[in-house]
């Protein structure tokens, strides 16, 4: 797992969210301003399936995420994009200056076993989304924890929005 340990307030849901995040008093997230960390949920010895992304704000003013952020599980831009599980919440969240937030994200449901060859991964990709949601604000880039190389992916992964809880972002996940 990388990333940095700060103990600083976690985000906060924006009062309503019926217009875009602009209206927000918070700018939007960017890449640069963010670190990242990757911690496996499921227990040793299991089918690694289950992850929770987390992002760290290094700056001192707060910003805001948008929606789900917009995940591959491969490099490059035409790589496949992780269907949201279920609707995504429209509301931003809040990250204090030297706080985190989270997101859940599910990478493969088939387990056939035997000779079966899946796709692998060595690291995930979230593209931030911006403004009304047409914007982008940067990629970050989440390599797995060290003692993982590669993980099996499929169509069947899920990602779960940014939320300020790990136990509501996994909660979902976990189900699956």
């Amino acid at each position: 797992m990388t990333g940095t340990a700060a103990t600083a307030p976690g985000p906060r849901r924006a009062p309503g969210r019926e217009t875009p995040a602009p209206s927000t008093k918070y700018a939007d997230c960017k890449a640069d301003g963010l670190t990242t960390a990757v911690e496996l949920q499921d227990a040793r010895g299991e089918t690694p399936r289950h992850f929770l992304l987390t992002v760290t704000n290094n700056l001192r003013t707060p910003c805001v995420l948008n929606d789900a952020p917009i995940v591959r599980l491969k490099a490059g831009n035409d790589a496949p994009i992780v269907e949201t599980l279920g609707e995504p919440d429209t509301e931003p969240v809040v990250v204090e200056g030297g706080g985190k937030a989270y997101a859940g994200l599910y990478v493969f449901g088939s387990d056939e076993g035997g000779e079966a060859e899946y796709d692998q991964s060595d690291r995930f990709t979230a593209t931030l989304v911006a403004g009304d949601g047409t914007e982008r604000a940067g990629t970050l880039i989440f390599d797995l924890p060290d003692d993982l190389k590669t993980v099996s992916v499929d169509d069947a992964a899920r990602v779960d929005g940014w939320g300020g809880a790990e136990g509501l972002v996994m909660r979902p996940i976990n189900l699956l």
